[in-house]
Parts: structure tokens; C-alpha cells; sequence
């Protein structure tokens, strides 16, 4: 144990239940918000210090009566009961409340701790675990209970891979990645057996950023369609949809290369929610998911729509901000809510089978460089062309004065992302217009030098690698980070204005985005509401409906 401390009773650390968070990294430091906020005592264990640094670096130790570094089941548990009998007993609870991940890493460590810790009612089978954490597993549970799934294999050399594509008939281009990483590290979209062979030299036997051994690599076929992301909360075997996402992509096959041009929220009452709702909840309750966050990556295909991944916690990145702007209330709390009220808000949403529509339209805007490649001679925000822009609330740039802007390729490539957000539709598509002009005009790019072939090296056609995943695609030379805050890009941005927070414009601090008091913590106040908002989706109210409510 890292810390051992004293615990007086003023201290907000050491009051109301207590839960134990492992490996609060990425988006899970919103949920230790939102539990920290409603009073609970908390608890970290790292499942790992083996995980890249850019995991462990986000630990905010302060927020937490003890952080626990995880060894076995037994220990970790032995420490963390010592914990309570010898520091909080007389101010917290002496028992585990309940076990939660924080981030991807810790899903399987805190399904096996839940197991010996928590409450049952907040757990998943640890005996199930690999059908949530392992993408090999998960995909062939889905085809044993008779639900849409990608064709795969589990290989251990190339050969394997080229073997199975001839016995099962499957055509290039394929995804070659590894089945228990995170993000788009390790994932390559293959167009020949060179690529494969390239994938397999690259990442067989090598320890990916969740600190585990790629012992072999998955192969599967590569989906087309649309890109959805279905956001969810579980609670006693039951789901609630929390956010749904839709991306924006741009293929280049000549170079191996899928750009994420942008991710909206779309409305959970209209087309193709339902469908994506019910295929989603009912790869859930297959894959055994009883309680906590799930992020799933759902294709829409011409056939319908199939899994490619979902993960047992929340969604990284930027999406949980663009959901709790876009409609109100996070994933984060709804989650929070289940853990600290017994999901007093779940059993209410669940009650009307709620579908939230949108308050505002939110955007994460992925910018592209086409044109030419160089030193970076100016800023790319110079003169504020891009923060002054109407819709734009945050611009985090991914390169710097001074630094190299490559050819966009990928999301390891691209200049940057800018987070948009608007009560009129119109405003953020004007917004967004606006951005791709300045691309294509070449007005944000001030490059002092460039090449005319590709450099640095690790652009060419084999060492650029893609995913059908909704995360950032990275090369397999240049990797990238899984963003490490819930505002877009990891590193340094900056807010052109004041974000939009949930309360609106103009009211006190104590006055809900619906104009009721808050009369007890502030998750809350979602439920004294909650029926406002049911029906009004039950109206399905446009864009303009919604900006005359809460304007």
C-alpha cells in the first residue's frame, strides 16, 4: 500500500460508502468526480505498474483514502480489509461497498475483486471475464448465442492468418490486431499478405499498453458501413442506453489509411436508435454484463448491424463530454448514481424506457492535412481562425511551432481535434464547413520546409495501420496516446470561452439546467427532472424545440 493515512472526520475523503476504483485512469477520473461529489470514500488499486507511463501518470492520489498496488486477489483484498478494520472504521463503513474499473486495464482485476469484495449486486461473473476484456472470446460468445458477429481467427504466425482467409473465403482488406489492447495500439488494416506479415513482425510477442503479451494476434474480417458508439449503464442484469455517437470516416486504400473526420452525438429517439439500441443490449446480456459501464463499437451494415468491440467501462476520450453537453447528464453519473443511490435515477429511466434527445448539437472535428507536409512555421490556431470560429469550444492542437505536420494518415497524423457545440444545427455545420476550407485552402498549414515524398519513413504503405475501431488509428511505428482527458486530445489545449457546463446560462449554482433546487447531492437532481425530460422525448423534439427549452 502506497499510503496509510489518518482518518479525521472532516476530511470528505473518508465519509459515506466505500468503493474501490481500479486503475482510475482516462475517463474514469469523471467518475471519482462524480463519487467523490456525492460522498463516497474511495479507494484506487493499480492492476499493474507495468501499464505504459501515460496510464499510470494520471493517478491522482490525493483523490483516494489509499491507493493499493495489486498483486493477487487474496493480498490485494487482505490489504484493503486492514485498510478499513485499522483507519476508517470509526468514520466509514468497514465493509466494500462496491468494485468498479476506471479504464480498460482494470476490467478484469476489478470483476475478480468484486468477486470477494463487493456487494453481489455490483458484479459481474469473474469466471465471464474474458467475454468482456478479450475480443477473441467475446466475438465467438456472441456467435454461440445465435447473434450477428465478425468472422475471425486467433493466430499464432501469418501463415495462420492466410490459412484461415482461404478456408473461410475472406477477401482483403482484414484487421490484424491484438485481443486484449487498448485504443488502436497494435492495429493494422491489411491489404496483402505483406501487410499481414508486417502486423505479425511488428506486434507478435510484444507487451501492449495494457502491460500484457501479445502472445498471438486476431484476424477478422473487415466491416463495411457506419460507425455507431452505443454508451450504456447496467444495473441487477438491466440496461440503460446513455449516449450514441456517430462517426465520420474517409478511406484511403492506397495508403492503408481510415481518417476519423468527426463524432457527433445523434438523438436517441430517431432512426437507427432502436435498432442499434436493441442489438446492443442484447450483446450485453449475451456477454453477461450484470453491472457497471459498457462502451460498445457497433457497425451498421447493410445487413444490419454487428458488434466489433465493446469494453466494461466507460467510454475514453472525448465522447463522455460530448454525451453530458449533447444531453445533460454523463455516463459518469448515471454510473455513480447506481453505485451511491442504488440507481434510484437507473430505476427511473428503466421505468420509462427513457431515450434522451439532444439540448445541443456536439461535435469532436478531427482536422486533416492533404496537402503538403513540413516544419510548422506558425501556430495553427494564428489569429484565432479556428477558436474564433461560433461553434467552437475547444482546439487541441497535436502539433506544435516548430514541430513536424506530416501527410494526415491516420489519427497518430492528424493536426489536431476541435470540440464543437451549439444549440442550432446550423451553427455547428457552418462551423465545421468553415474548418475543412481552411484545410483545403491551406490557411491553418504555415510550413517552412516540406518534402514531396513522404517522411518520416513510417508513412509508407506497409507501416500505416487502421482500424474499424472508433479509437484514434495509430501507425505501427508512430504510436499514440488514448486521450487523457474527456475534452478531446490528451496534451494541452485551450477553451476560446467558458465550456457549456449543465447548468445553463445565467442560473446560480444551485439551480439544475431545468430550473429546479437541488435539494440532495447532485446526482440527484437528475431524478427531479428525469420526467421533464421523458416527455419531452416522447415528443421527439427537433433541434429548434430543444434550443426554445433551455435558451
Amino acid at each position: 500500500m502506497s499510503k496509510n493515512l489518518a482518518a479525521p472526520s472532516h476530511d470528505p475523503r473518508y465519509c459515506g460508502c466505500v468503493i474501490v476504483v481500479v486503475d482510475p485512469y482516462s475517463t474514469g477520473r469523471s467518475l471519482v468526480a462524480s463519487l467523490k461529489e456525492a460522498g463516497a470514500t474511495l479507494i484506487a488499486v493499480q492492476s499493474s505498474l507495468q501499464l505504459a507511463d501515460f496510464w499510470l501518470r494520471q493517478l491522482e492520489p490525493a483523490d483516494f483514502a489509499a491507493v493499493v498496488q495489486f498483486s493477487t486477489v487474496e493480498d490485494t483484498a487482505r490489504k484493503i480489509r486492514n485498510f478499513l478494520s485499522n483507519t476508517l472504521s470509526a468514520c466509514a463503513p468497514s465493509s466494500i461497498h462496491a468494485v468498479v474499473a476506471g479504464s480498460e486495464p482494470g476490467v478484469v482485476v476489478a470483476e475478480q475483486l468484486q468477486a470477494v469484495l463487493g456487494d453481489p449486486k455490483f458484479s459481474n461473473d469473474a469466471g465471464t471475464s474474458s467475454w468482456r476484456r478479450h475480443k477473441f472470446d467475446q466475438q465467438a460468445r456472441l456467435r454461440d448465442r445465435n447473434l450477428r458477429a465478425i468472422r475471425q481467427s486467433y493466430c499464432a504466425t501469418a501463415e495462420e492468418v492466410r490459412y484461415w482467409m482461404e478456408a473461410a473465403d475472406i477477401s482483403f482488406p482484414i484487421i490484424v490486431k491484438p485481443a486484449c489492447s487498448g485504443g488502436t495500439d497494435g492495429v493494422y488494416w491489411c491489404h496483402s499478405t505483406a501487410d499481414i506479415d508486417h502486423a505479425f513482425y511488428q506486434e507478435l510477442n510484444k507487451q501492449n499498453c495494457n502491460g500484457e503479451t501479445n502472445e498471438k494476434l486476431l484476424a477478422q474480417e473487415f466491416l463495411r458501413g457506419t460507425e455507431f458508439v452505443v454508451n450504456s449503464v447496467s444495473f441487477k442484469g438491466r440496461h440503460v442506453v446513455t449516449g450514441l455517437l456517430r462517426y465520420k470516416k474517409h478511406f484511403d486504400p492506397a495508403h492503408n489509411s481510415i481518417t476519423y473526420e468527426s463524432v457527433e452525438v445523434i438523438d436517441a429517439c430517431e432512426s437507427p436508435a432502436n435498432l442499434l439500441i436493441a442489438y446492443m443490449h442484447a450483446c450485453l446480456d449475451a456477454l453477461g454484463f450484470h453491472f457497471g459501464a459498457s462502451h460498445g463499437e457497433v457497425m451498421l451494415t447493410e445487413t444490419g448491424p454487428c458488434l466489433i468491440e465493446v469494453g466494461a467501462r466507460l467510454q475514453g476520450g472525448a465522447g463522455p463530454w460530448l454525451v453530458q453537453q449533447a444531453t445533460g447528464t454523463g455516463c459518469h453519473e448515471v454510473l455513480a448514481d447506481v453505485l451511491v443511490n442504488e440507481g434510484k435515477l437507473f430505476r427511473q429511466m428503466l421505468e420509462r424506457n427513457f431515450r434522451y434527445v439532444l439540448k445541443r448539437r456536439c461535435v469532436e472535428f478531427d482536422l486533416r492535412n492533404t496537402q503538403k507536409e513540413g516544419s510548422l512555421a506558425k501556430d495553427l490556431d494564428h489569429d484565432g481562425q479556428i477558436s474564433s470560429l461560433p461553434a467552437v469550444i475547444k482546439f487541441s492542437p497535436a502539433v506544435n511551432v516548430g514541430g513536424w505536420l506530416p501527410i494526415t494518415r491516420d489519427m497518430a497524423t492528424s493536426p489536431g481535434s476541435v470540440l464543437l457545440s451549439h444549440v442550432r444545427y446550423d451553427v455547428v455545420e457552418e462551423t465545421q464547413q468553415r474548418l475543412r476550407q481552411l484545410e483545403s485552402t491551406g490557411e491553418i498549414f504555415d510550413i517552412t520546409s516540406e518534402e514531396v515524398a513522404l517522411s518520416p519513413a513510417c508513412f509508407s504503405e506497409k507501416s500505416v495501420s487502421s482500424s474499424t475501431s472508433s479509437a484514434s488509428l495509430s501507425t505501427s511505428i508512430i504510436s499514440t496516446e488514448p486521450s487523457s482527458t474527456s475534452t478531446g486530445r490528451g496534451g494541452t489545449g485551450y477553451f476560446r470561452k467558458k465550456p457549456p457546463q449543465l447548468l445553463d446560462e445565467g442560473m446560480d449554482s444551485e439551480t439544475s439546467c431545468f430550473g429546479k433546487k437541488n435539494k440532495t447531492c447532485p446526482i440527484m437532481q437528475r431524478v427531479e427532472s428525469l420526467s421533464t425530460v421523458a416527455d419531452f422525448c416522447s415528443r421527439k423534439g427537433s433541434l429548434a424545440d430543444v434550443e426554445g427549452l433551455f435558451v
